[in-house]
């Protein structure tokens, strides 16, 4: 666990002004230093950094704090990332004291990754030791210095080589098969994972070796491309192929390329294209776009040019404008499949004028959904409107969305009013639980137009129509004073809203009550999804009230803090919140 003077004095050998100065550009003015927000658009700069006091402000956001603090919220990372990264990075000696299960946690991960680099290892050897694998490389335009550049190695054909080089090492079969580098026959005999492949090593934000994609050199396997099962270290859905120095090719960009294979991208890491990145053979995800959000906004789809990589872009561009990407895709001329088949004809200097010729979603979109369609007639508007639903589905922008509608209405000559009622009417219920669960990541005070504190309101939604939840939500704080008063008048008659007229319910009372029920009717489409958001929403208030005390809980609550951003089941979450409480009534072993 962390010391605050331990904390201090690292926060102290940092330069503010240095870190900070790599994500905004920075004018001195007078004592300070003024710039653009970097968490919200602003044409007038309101972004002060004061180095004397060793602090930030974002007006425009209302974000502030320490150097820190800064990392974290433009990085997307917990504390103990944070301070991690920032020690790694600026090269400042950082002891820190973990309690003893973190701690263990910890060493596991290391064991695991030592594993991994290993097996590279072993792989990058037997690479230089097989004609095959070299011969295949070099006809894809990869010389020795690309392969050791790359870091690629081979898996020999022998079903137990690696299993055999780990033999006289201190790792049990037990972990190797956790990472998915051996398994277990039927007959109880090991044998390799990854035979007979080229080996393309897979690595986190933190430059981890996590996983390894294995492409077939014999051509009659099932499999073309393999990827390492999902271990303690790897999940797949939450990594990407390409990406180097800790993203910071991306963040000089300014945008990152987004490519189908590991091959694409190593063409284009080769043409100094850096920034490009792959999603591991599988579909584009949530996690992914989280993932890259931390260092662009910006992103260019360049996926294969077929049907297949067609309906992959689709998919990709609603999850990237969910999360508030700038989303523009890129094509190559005809007779070119991939990128890394058009690096093999082609310069870097050509494919720069194809990123400048690259265009955004919507405009794409627009040429896709009507080109089999005749949009002048009503039969093709209706067609091509609904096939624009999933799009603005997934929009998050206002001003995105009435640009959007505008430039629809002007070129079907519909009016924008009747566009927006039919192509959002669909969606309202899905709009308004995105904000329910999105709202947690910008403030936990946000209000909603009618004032009230948007957790609470939701919690009463629930409760009006599912009445049995109000035991699981009686203990929270709430602090509007009015529904306080509905639910204790509520809990009296029994929540049975058929007789308010004979209650103590007032007429104000009465029409929030008959206006959250339809609202709630209309919103919560998955009971129990809503309730692990509500349940989830809450724990974060909790915590986030012990931890700005700042006081001897303080590290202990933010290692908590960490363990929430990466669980997912409801059940994990409770016994987690259970953690939580005992140690807030001083009855855990940590406390």
């Amino acid at each position: 666990m962390y010391e605050d003077n331990e904390i201090q004095e690292f926060i102290n050998k940092l330069d503010i002004v240095q870190v900070i100065s790599e994500y905004v550009t920075l004018k001195k003015s007078g004592a300070n230093y003024k710039g653009l927000s970097p968490f919200k658009p602003e044409r007038t700069p309101s972004f002060t950094v004061s180095p004397g006091k060793n602090i930030f402000k974002d007006f425009s956001s209302g974000i502030g704090g320490d150097v820190i603090t800064f990392y974290m919220k433009i990085n997307n990372l917990t504390f103990a990332e944070a301070v991690e990264e920032l020690a790694n990075k600026y090269n400042i000696q950082f002891n820190s004291r973990f309690s003893g299960k973190s701690s263990n946690k910890q060493n596991s991960l290391q064991k695991f990754h030592m594993i991994l680099q290993t097996a590279l290892e072993f792989y990058s050897e037997n690479i230089f030791k097989n004609k095959k694998a070299l011969n295949y490389l070099e006809k894809r335009g990869l010389n020795e210095n690309d392969i050791k550049r790359f870091k690629l190695g081979y898996a020999p054909e022998n079903w137990d080589s690696l299993l055999e080089n780990f033999k006289n090492k201190d790792y049990s079969n037990e972990d190797l098969i956790e990472l998915g580098l051996i398994k277990r026959a039927s007959t109880g005999n090991f044998f390799d994972v990854f035979r007979d492949r080229i080996i393309f090593p897979i690595y986190n934000k933190n430059q981890n070796i996590v996983g390894f994609g294995g492409r077939a050199l014999d051509g009659e396997s099932t499999a073309k491309y393999i990827n390492s099962q999902e271990s303690k270290v790897f999940n797949k859905s939450r990594e990407v192929y390409g990406l180097v120095s800790r993203g910071e090719k991306i963040r000089k960009k300014g945008f990152v390329i987004l490519m189908e294979g590991y091959m694409d991208v190593l063409s284009a890491h080769k043409n100094d294209f850096e920034n490009a990145v792959a999603s591991l053979g599988t579909a584009f995800t949530d996690e992914q776009a989280k993932l890259l959000k931390r260092y662009t906004n910006n992103i260019v789809i360049s996926y294969d040019n077929d049907e297949a990589g067609k309906n992959a872009l689709f998919r990709a561009s609603y999850i990237l404008k969910k999360h508030e990407f700038n989303v523009k895709c890129l094509f190559f001329p005809k007779g070119i499949k991939d990128p890394d088949e058009f690096f093999q004809s082609n310069d870097k200097k050509k494919f720069v004028e194809l990123l400048k010729e690259s265009v955004d979603i919507f405009e794409y979109m627009f040429s896709e959904f009507s080109y089999d369609i005749d949009i002048k007639t009503v039969e093709g508007k209706k067609i091509f409107i609904d096939r624009f639903k999933e799009f603005f589905a997934n929009l998050q922008n206002r001003i995105e969305i009435d640009i959007y509608l505008d430039k629809l209405s002007e070129e079907l000559g519909i009016s924008k009013q009747n566009l927006e009622a039919e192509i959002l009417k669909s969606n309202t219920g899905k709009y308004k639980k995105t904000k329910t669960k999105e709202f947690k990541k910008e403030e936990i005070s946000i209000k909603n137009k009618l004032n009230y504190d948007l957790l609470e309101v939701s919690t009463l939604k629930l409760i009006l129509k599912y009445p049995e939840y109000y035991k699981e939500f009686a203990e929270k704080e709430i602090k509007s004073f009015i529904i306080i008063e509905i639910l204790k008048k509520l809990k009296k008659i029994d929540f049975n809203t058929k007789i308010l007229d004979n209650s103590e319910i007032d007429e104000e009372e009465k029409k929030l009550i008959f206006k959250f029920s339809r609202e709630a009717d209309l919103e919560i489409e998955k009971e129990d999804e809503y309730y692990k958001i509500l349940y989830t929403d809450w724990f974060n208030r909790e915590l986030e009230k012990e931890i700005h005390k700042k006081g001897q809980n303080y590290f202990y609550m933010k290692q908590i803090e960490h363990e929430l951003k990466n669980i997912h089941s409801l059940q994990e979450i409770k016994e987690l919140y259970n953690k939580f409480k005992l140690y807030v009534r001083g009855e855990s072993d940590h406390a």
